[in-house]
């Protein structure tokens, strides 16, 4: 049995999402899905509360699991992203609810999700098949961030927002059906919530709840992913604003030839 778990709680007024402190102590279950395409997901380990709540553990098969804690951490009350929390030196990612969303959907406010995920984190493991985002008439969020990449040593591409708006539109959803003045409002005004949210102290609160033991490979201390975290989120923040102003709406030809590029990597 765990002890109870303390977790921070957002403004709700400023967030269509927010956390649940449990009331009573977790029970370590263990959730099996037998008809779940993939074998190793058929058996999931977690806890469950009272309230009849989940939370899975996360594997490590692509990025450490405290780099998906950072990322939840960092974006949670901006981007409707999965709770993750941490419990000794493990961490666990909580079933999605969307009776918890406030407001309904849209294409343009999901498709700001998957630029700042793609953009800031380097993770494009989400799309409109529902492949790590959960939509419904009600809300979305997004969930499992194992392919994101923002660690010393990772494959971290300079910030260029244009070619990655492309790359949205193209995995996700004909261009034709967005409203393309809401969409670049919505993503000003992540950017700018975002600059303004991950300051140092903001940083610095997520990374101390990361048990030394567990932080990522790639960082030597707690200090060391502090600094690293917080001017590596400022320049990829700071670079999409900066190009915001000069972005261009993808012509025909060129979602074309990306929608061409795409398939013949896939055939």
């Amino acid at each position: 049995m765990f002890e109870k778990i303390k977790l921070n709680k957002p403004d709700q007024s400023q967030s269509s999402t927010y956390e649940v402190t449990p009331e009573e102590s977790f029970q370590i279950k263990e959730y099996i899905y037998p008809d779940a395409e993939d074998t190793r997901y058929r058996t999931i380990h977690g806890f469950s509360v009272a309230s009849g709540e989940k939370y899975f553990k996360l594997r490590e098969e692509n990025t450490h699991a405290s780099a998906q804690f950072v990322v939840s951490k960092l974006l949670k009350g901006i981007v409707n992203v999965a709770d993750v929390v941490e419990h000794d030196g493990e961490f666990y990612s909580r079933e999605i609810n969307l009776e918890h969303i406030r407001e309904s959907t849209s294409l343009e406010k999901r498709m700001v999700g998957y630029v700042i995920l793609r953009e800031l984190f380097q993770d494009g493991d989400h799309d409109e098949s529902q492949n790590n985002i959960k939509i419904s008439d009600t809300g979305h969020m997004f969930f499992d961030f194992g392919f994101a990449h923002w660690a010393p040593d990772s494959q971290v591409r300079p910030v260029n927002l244009q070619k990655t708006i492309e790359s949205v539109i193209v995995m996700n959803v004909e261009h034709t059906q967005i409203d393309r003045s809401k969409f670049k409002i919505y993503l000003q005004e992540v950017l700018v919530r975002l600059a303004s949210q991950i300051d140092r102290e903001f940083v610095s609160a997520i990374v101390n709840q990361i048990p030394e033991e567990s932080l990522p490979p790639e960082f030597d201390n707690k200090t060391h992913m502090e600094q690293y975290l917080y001017a590596f989120t400022q320049n990829r923040i700071s670079g999409m604003l900066s190009q915001l102003p000069d972005l261009q709406w993808p012509s025909d030809e060129a979602i074309n030839q990306a929608i061409k590029l795409y398939n013949d990597e896939m055939d």
